[in-house]
């Protein structure tokens, strides 16, 4: 998937590029980033590189409006968030179905935000594959068919809807990022994450899946469990730009 950054400002195109490489790294996705200063390196480049989203920071004068329909017309099916300093250029957004609009100066985490969410819109609509070590061989596991997660020592277990089971030395660190947007998966013990899809009913203390199976909810995470699972089945998640449903923040979670 291809992001593109364009604003004529160098030190928060490097502040924002900052940001989004920090993302790349540490996920299992495949991102590319583009950063562009001038607008007409930005149109240069889009007939040989279309973008898949785009933050475009609106500059003063009315010149704007016809810089982000070129953009528009060149990328139609891309992504497009406007960055401005004034709030009534969000009603221009809407004119150019932009997928959000955020306040200029735009703060890095701000940034990061729009961006898991649009990747969580454009994950629903595909199916989304995590890269898994198996006997020293990588292959891709289709994550509509994973039941759970099982951390055991050093290695996971990843149970299939299918009876089949996977084990890789990796833990859950190694996934977290891609983990982290996707609305079906979350972590309800410290050596589990379920799939949530799967999940025909919910106890005190576990869930039961589809299959029979049951997997454990430790009680540290019992409360922030049911929280979530409520708000899942409830459907107040990122649906057609609803209310996004996360868990809490990492650092907060118990170990």
């Amino acid at each position: 998937m291809h992001i593109g950054i364009y604003t004529p400002d160098p030190h928060s195109l490097g502040e924002q590029a900052a940001a989004v490489e920090e993302l790349i790294e540490t996920s299992c996705l495949n991102l590319s980033l583009h950063l562009y200063s001038r607008h007409g390196d930005l149109i240069a480049s889009l007939t040989n590189q279309p973008l898949d989203v785009l933050f475009y920071h609106i500059e003063a004068g009315g010149e704007f409006e016809n810089r982000v329909w070129e953009v528009r017309r060149i990328i139609p099916g891309c992504a497009l968030v406007l960055v401005g300093d004034d709030p009534r250029h969000a009603v221009f957004g809407y004119q150019v179905r932009a997928e959000d609009f955020l306040l200029a100066p735009l703060d890095p985490e701000d940034l990061i935000s729009s961006l898991a969410q649009l990747l969580r819109r454009r994950m629903e609509a595909e199916e989304q594959y995590l890269p898994v070590k198996v006997g020293g061989v990588w292959g891709p596991l289709n994550m509509a068919h994973i039941l759970y997660l099982e951390s055991a020592g050093h290695s996971l277990i990843f149970h299939m809807d299918d009876g089949r089971q996977f084990r890789s030395i990796s833990s859950f660190k190694d996934y977290q990022s891609l983990i982290d947007l996707n609305r079906h998966f979350f972590r309800c013990h410290k050596s589990y994450v379920v799939n949530l899809s799967h999940v025909t009913g919910l106890e005190q203390n576990s869930f039961t899946l589809d299959n029979g199976d049951t997997v454990n909810i430790s009680r540290p995470y019992r409360q922030i469990t049911r929280s979530y699972y409520a708000s899942y089945v409830t459907g107040r998640y990122d649906r057609d730009g609803a209310q996004t449903v996360t868990a809490r923040p990492r650092e907060e979670q118990p170990l």
